[in-house]
């Protein structure tokens, strides 16, 4: 519920942005509102003053400037209406979501009633806890290489999986290590990281290309989105990738930012 709550609040604050710029830009703006008449083929601009006035005053073909001011102040004024009326409406439902949210009746519950009751619908974190359980069978390939750990306590192969499942806890994001999964010919890949986006509970998975300049590794790699693409995982859908070279290493702040806006986190 609260990844709902969250894409709310993202969707008020961008609201609330854009009513203060259309304010801004309407104490700036002409005084009266533009008419628009056809001429032949030819469109005809005229400032109206007064509500009552039919015609207004003609502004000339080379004043476009005072044209598109009285347009935009007419545009700043329907959009604050409707905005002003979306971001009251939305206030309106996370009230309620607060107060009335599905998620309270379980998480309300004390400890020992939660044990004896199956909740129709899981609260998103105990959602993630019960996936971030399962078992899984891992990538077999050189197991031994992995030897990096994570700050969560996992191994890993290089330095940039440390730093990026790093970022992913930071985040919150729950994630597996090298899962596999099976492509439609029976071949299996194993994802360096298959992530959980919890608001959609669906699988996304992310694949750090770490060679590029590498022109066998890249030829490999092309391959392989190539058939995820066959499979129904595409880039920027359900599939996230990293990359870097021997003189371009990966940027932590980067992918942060990256997997911020992907899954709308705050």
């Amino acid at each position: 519920m609260y990844r709902i709550q969250n894409i709310i609040n993202m969707r008020v604050e961008a609201l609330e942005r854009a009513i203060k710029m259309a304010n801004k830009e309407l104490k700036r703006a002409p005084e009266g509102w533009l008419r628009i008449s056809k001429s032949g083929n030819r469109d005809r601009f005229y400032r109206v003053t007064e509500k009552h006035e039919m015609k207004g005053q003609y502004i000339p073909k080379d004043n476009m400037q005072a044209v598109k001011a009285l347009a935009q102040k007419d545009y700043a004024e329907r959009f604050l209406k409707a905005a002003t009326a979306e971001r009251d409406y939305w206030g309106k439902v996370l009230a309620k979501l607060t107060v009335f949210g599905t998620d309270t009746a379980y998480e309300n519950l004390s400890d020992k009633r939660r044990a004896l009751v199956n909740p129709y619908i899981l609260p998103d974190d105990k959602y993630a806890q019960l996936w971030q359980a399962v078992d899984y069978d891992a990538s077999p390939y050189n197991a031994e290489n992995k030897k990096l750990p994570t700050r969560r306590g996992d191994f890993v192969r290089s330095k940039s999986e440390v730093m990026i499942a790093n970022v992913l806890d930071d985040l919150g994001i729950p994630y597996r290590y090298e899962q596999g999964i099976r492509m439609k010919d029976g071949h299996i890949y194993y994802p360096d990281f298959t992530l959980l986006d919890i608001c959609k509970r669906d699988e996304v998975y992310l694949e750090h290309f770490g060679m590029i300049d590498d022109s066998q590794y890249l030829m490999r790699a092309c391959k392989k989105v190539h058939d995820y693409e066959r499979n129904g995982i595409f880039f920027g859908v359900n599939l996230l990738a990293t990359f870097e070279t021997s003189t371009m290493p990966l940027n932590a702040e980067l992918t942060r930012e990256m997997l911020r806006r992907f899954f709308k986190i705050r």
